[in-house]
């Protein structure tokens, strides 16, 4: 704390907070999650060289490097510098350290280690850049040893460093190893003149959505330039540091992975942020920490698995974080992460310091009957800050350079509550999903809420740009479902006669709101039956053909002949429960009207119980599958857990085509007490993602103070958040909304259920 006892600090205070945290980021990766992974040992060495940089021990460390191995009168090679050039060494560090107590034996044999584990990975495999990490250990452990020449950490790393040198010359000397070192550098004035763009086709959207994302990549890749290190200032004045969203990739399914992803996407694209992502509990080799005992099994399926990384070309980083940083060897390149959260000062020379950096959470509210009072600050800023660009280079930054958010949610419904052009950007950007949800009755204020809330089309359009699917896992989604004609092949294949139309059917058993059981409302029995209901529903609707096998009574013999040929449906089946699944596809191959019908069958070891298992890169590849099989359905019926999840939801938007969703109301409809066959097969009115918090719908003072900006319904009335937010169904979706579905759709066979 400063003198005066505000919690801000000093500045040289601040800084010590910043060095302190990235050393202890780079321990906590190394000792918890990093001791076999390589990847994770660059990350820490990424946060550990930021570290060393902020503490100005750059130019100590490269005169380090330069000095350590010189001979002496003898002709002996030192490990460390002699006790003359220790102090030459000290006097650099006395000079350059950015605050007194920074240049500590600790921090730099730290740095060092990392290095020098770094080292072995790449020593191994004989990588361009081994050499180069054995040399930036060797310069930190002389650091240390001139900071404390008694230091034993930097004299046993030496020891193993110089084992480790003598390894390498021992294995270039023989030609062995797997070498990488001889493969071609990448041509970087072709690399940078490459036009790689998005799939416009692919994308789908209107015309001006396709023009911004395309300025909002080019935006990307320069920012992840300078974070690189690659932009060189022009003429004397240094590129400004661009605006950033770091974005914490959550610890979650494959579907709620992706939602989060294009969450993140809309708001970098409407604050015209650059996106970087971090996720350094996620890792893609079942061989590395976290997907062992050890650790905390954590795959990240979504950047490794399923999809690609827009941009990315020939493996070029452009979104994530520490993979940016390490794609290039600048010099300086640490000190521009820095430079982007260090402290502006306001007011010019004796003004206070304004930090650049802010980091937010959103995340689900604990259960309890009423959200606790008071604001909820990351809401706020999400629905009241204009966290935007200045209107010009005059005029203050109206938000932090580098807001840091992490969250498991889809909170762009609280984007488009946010006045200050959000609302209008999106409206030009995206076109409506065809679904209107009326605004609530406000009987409480007696407000005149009739106005239509529009849904736009925001995370079909995002997610195919950020995330376009690996080719390998589309080729084999879409080889499964021609195996089992479940879609027709091209002229020619054996598949040439599957069905000409998709029906997917994802029931998830694992309620998160009951637990679904063998017997009573909620029991499979009555949810296997329901989905049949339904299905038989929809393909009588497709092809004319009732569940009887008859045609439809309604057509005329004269008009039967004049329509073309019903159409051939296939019926996919996806479950977290095998029994239900495979009862399911017997009995739809049974039922009039379905050409085929089948599940994905995985390779041995995909599955852990019933689903794939998400401990293992085998689990995650066979969802990743799965859910590009799924995605090419244009009919989805998503059953169990309310009609909700985040894997069907991110299915039906993954490619261009529309696909119309069918929410089944199991076990709400026995609750409404509907008949069978009533009111259980609705048609999805909220083809969006949902924010998914459980607030309850009230209108009080305390809920008119939920953020401290005034929110405003379709009419122009003040509403408060929740209600706000459930006029544009972003709220999770319970009974009461199923029911106000089914009855906008006049499912009910009479007056008196419909009032139920």
């Amino acid at each position: 704390r400063s003198s005066s006892g505000s919690s801000s600090g000093s500045g040289p205070t601040r800084r010590l907070a910043y060095v302190l945290g990235l050393h202890s980021e780079a321990v906590l990766l190394m000792r918890v999650f990093g001791r076999r992974s390589p990847r994770l040992k660059r990350e820490a060495l990424a946060y550990v060289r930021t570290a060393s940089e902020a503490s100005g021990l750059s130019r100590a460390l490269t005169a380090a490097a330069e000095g350590g191995g010189s001979k002496d009168a003898f002709g002996r090679t030192y490990s460390f510098w002699p006790a003359a050039d220790a102090e030459a060494l000290l006097e650099i560090v006395k000079r350059d350290a950015t605050d007194p107590r920074l240049p500590n034996p600790l921090l730099t044999a730290t740095h060092g280690l990392i290095a020098l584990a770094a080292a072995h990975d790449a020593t191994a495999v004989r990588a361009p850049d081994a050499p180069a990490l054995r040399s930036e250990a060797r310069a930190a452990f002389t650091l240390t040893r001139a900071l404390s020449p008694v230091d034993e950490v930097a004299a046993v790393g030496m020891r193993e460093l110089e084992q480790l040198m003598a390894t390498a010359a021992a294995a270039a000397a023989s030609g062995s190893g797997s070498s990488t070192a001889g493969a071609e550098e990448e041509d970087e004035a072709s690399l940078a003149g490459a036009a790689y763009d998005f799939d416009e086709a692919h994308v789908a959207g209107t015309d001006e959505l396709h023009a911004r994302l395309r300025r909002f990549l080019a935006m990307q890749r320069r920012a992840a330039a300078w974070v690189a290190g690659e932009l060189a200032g022009d003429g004397e004045e240094p590129d400004a540091p661009p605006r950033v969203l770091l974005a914490a990739l959550p610890n979650v399914g494959l579907g709620n992975q992706a939602i989060v992803a294009a969450s993140f996407m809309a708001h970098a694209l409407l604050t015209d942020r650059a996106l970087f992502f971090l996720s350094p509990d996620l890792q893609c080799s079942d061989s590395e920490d976290g997907d062992d005992r050890e650790g905390i099994r954590s795959h990240n399926a979504l950047l490794c698995d399923a999809f690609d990384l827009v941009g990315e070309q020939r493996g070029r980083p452009l979104w994530r974080l520490v993979d940016v940083l390490e794609r290039s060897k600048a010099p300086g390149r640490m000190a521009n992460l820095h430079a982007l959260v260090e402290p502006a000062t306001v007011g010019g020379g004796g003004g206070s310091a304004a930090s650049n950096y802010r980091a937010l959470r959103l995340r689900l509210l604990p259960g309890q009957p009423q959200p606790a009072p008071g604001r909820y600050s990351t809401v706020e800023h999400l629905t009241c800050s204009a966290d935007s660009p200045p209107p010009s280079s005059d005029a203050p930054a109206p938000g932090p350079r580098v807001l840091a958010l992490k969250t498991p949610l889809w909170y762009v419904p609280l984007l488009e509550l946010n006045g200050h052009g959000f609302r209008e950007d999106i409206a030009r950007l995206f076109s409506p999903s065809g679904a209107y949800v009326d605004g609530p009755s406000l009987e409480l204020t007696g407000a005149d809420a009739k106005g239509e809330e529009v849904m736009r089309d925001i995370f079909g359009p995002l997610l195919r740009f950020l995330l376009p699917p690996k080719r390998a896992i589309l080729r084999e989604a879409r080889a499964f479902l021609r195996q089992h004609s479940l879609i027709a092949g091209a002229a020619g294949d054996a598949a040439a006669s599957g069905a000409r139309e998709l029906m997917a059917v994802h029931v998830r058993v694992q309620d998160s709101t009951r637990d679904t059981a063998e017997a009573g409302r909620a029991s499979y029995a009555r949810l296997e039956a329901s989905i049949k209901r339904c299905v038989a529903s929809r393909v009588a609707n497709l092809t004319g053909i009732s569940s009887s096998g008859a045609t439809s009574a309604t057509s005329t013999a004269a008009a039967a002949a004049a329509a073309p040929a019903p159409k051939r449906v296939g019926v996919l089946v996806a479950s977290d429960k095998a029994s239900l699944r495979t009862r399911l596809v017997a009995g739809f191959r049974a039922s009039a009207g379905v050409a085929a019908a089948g599940h994905y069958a995985p390779p041995a070891g995909s599955f852990l119980g019933d689903a794939a298992s998400r401990n293992t890169a085998n689990g995650w590849r066979t969802a990743a599958v799965e859910l590009l099989a799924l995605a090419h359905a244009t009919h989805l019926l998503q059953a169990g857990n309310h009609a909700f999840s985040s894997f069907g939801m991110t299915a039906a938007h993954l490619l261009p085509h529309e696909t119309k969703q069918t929410a089944l109301s199991h076990p709400c409809d026995e609750e409404w007490g509907a008949a069978a066959g009533e009111a259980e097969c609705i048609a999805q009115e909220h083809p969006q993602p949902w924010l998914n918090l459980r607030w309850p719908v009230l209108d009080s003072a305390a809920e008119r103070k939920r953020v401290g900006c005034t929110l405003r319904d379709a009419n122009g009335v003040a509403m408060p958040l929740v209600h706000r937010l459930q006029a544009r169904g972003a709220m999770e979706l319970n009974c009461p909304e199923l029911h106000a579905m089914a009855r906008r759709q006049k499912l009910f066979r009479n007056q008196q259920k419909e009032e139920l």
